[in-house]
Formats: structure tokens, sequence, C-alpha cells
């Protein structure tokens, strides 16, 4: 079986139909797979009509997208190896029942998507290094502190997110650890901290 994710991992599925094995594809979060209730993500190409405000029709648009991106050169690759074309990138690399992998009660899907999900439950790998001596004495000194991670979150418009979710901790009398993640933020940090 071959697990496809990320933002639009087009040819993972060529491989494993050229091979004959299963494919599926697995998002940690709903935010890129079709709904009513909210937008589609940005990509590259025109931005929508003026007006455009229904979402399903957004959503339409942002599968036009992806075709001008990714169609050409994957059809002409899936040829290349003796495959049928196919005529909607988005929805061959969803196929017929993505997996949700992510908590259920953090990440409920139902109605939230017009696919037919399999929610997994989150995929954590175990982590047994120990933990940095600084932050364990922190862990060690005063009450649970609120977790904030930004992984691989772009922060171009958000240029004091840090500042922002400490502060935020503190009014309701937390303490924070911020993972800053691929954000850059340590500079960020140092000054919003005493």
């Amino acid at each position: 079986m071959l697990v496809a994710s990320g933002l639009m991992p087009d040819g993972a599925r060529s491989v494993a139909e050229q091979l004959g094995i299963r494919y599926m594809y697995a998002g940690f979060h709903l935010f890129e797979m079709p709904s009513a209730h909210y937008l589609p993500s940005g990509r590259p190409g025109p931005p929508p009509p003026p007006g455009m405000t229904d979402n399903q029709a957004l959503w339409d648009l942002d599968a036009q997208k992806v075709n001008a991106l990714y169609l050409q050169p994957l059809n002409a690759h899936r040829a290349a190896i003796g495959l049928p074309p196919v005529d909607n990138v988005r929805d061959h690399v969803f196929g017929d029942r993505p997996w949700l992998a992510a908590d259920p009660v953090l990440g409920p899907w139902e109605k939230l998507t017009n696919l037919d999900l399999l929610q997994t439950d989150a995929w954590i790998l175990p982590d047994e290094r120990p933990l940095p001596n600084d932050l364990e004495a922190f862990l060690d000194t005063g009450t649970p502190p609120v977790y904030v991670g930004f992984g691989s979150m772009p922060m171009n418009t958000a240029t004091d997110i840090a500042r922002i979710t400490v502060e935020a901790a503190r009014t309701q009398g937390r303490r924070v650890i911020v993972s800053r993640g691929w954000a850059d933020l340590a500079l960020v940090l140092q000054r919003c901290l005493p």
C-alpha cells in the first residue's frame, strides 16, 4: 500500500497504479478537502470573479486551479508509463475514501466535507528522547503550560502571532510553551518575554 499526504501529491497514485498496489490519501486536517462550510486555501492562479462567495463555486474553481497546475504534467507522466489520463487531479488524489488522521474530538468531520472520509485518529510517533534540561526545569516549576505549535504554517501576514499567543495565555493566567516550527519566531519571542 502507498499512503500519500501533503498539499497535492499528484503523482503518488500513478506510482501505486503502475505497481499494482493499493493507494490511499491521508489528510491531517479537513481544510484542503472540499466543503460547503469553509473556503478553499489560496492556490496559484487567477483570483475568483468579483462577488463569488458561494463555497461550492469556490471549491469548483479550486479544482480548476489544481488542474491548471498539475493536469498536463500528470497526464504526460501517466501516458509515459501506460496509464490512462485523469480529468480531475484533486479528486484523483483524494480517491474514493480518503483518510483523516486527526483526533475525532479535535477534528470532527461529519457534515463538514463533501467527501466520505475514514477517520483513523491522530497519527503520533512516540518520541522517547529526553527533553532539554531547561524545558524540564520549566515544566517542574509551575502549573502545566499551554502548548502552541506553529509547525509548517506560513507566517507571512501574522507577524506578531507569537506575542499575541503569549499575551493570550498570560491573560488566562497560564504559562505557555511556543514551538516555533518553521516560523522562525525566536527573535519575536525574545522581545515578548520578560
